[in-house]
């Protein structure tokens, strides 16, 4: 989890895509494919501990299609 939130805190406001998160998020599975269901289980596991309401996310919000960005300013 901690990989994750690093990846996203080097780069706030610019999403990341789930292929970026896949490969710098799970560095034990280097040539394995990590699934979308993976990344947002472990998005939803970060939400619940940082997020006030992980059902109105406020810091770590979805692009669909795409990945997850940091939100900043707010």
């Amino acid at each position: 989890d901690y990989l994750i939130i690093e990846l996203l805190s080097r780069y706030p406001g610019r999403a990341i895509s789930k292929e970026e998160i896949a490969s710098k998020g799970w560095p034990e599975r280097p040539d394995s494919t990590v699934s979308d269901q993976e990344i947002a289980q472990r998005v939803s596991r970060i939400r619940k501990r940082i997020e006030p309401g992980s059902a109105s996310p406020k810091y770590i919000e979805s692009v669909r299609g795409f990945g997850y960005k940091l939100v900043t300013g707010q």
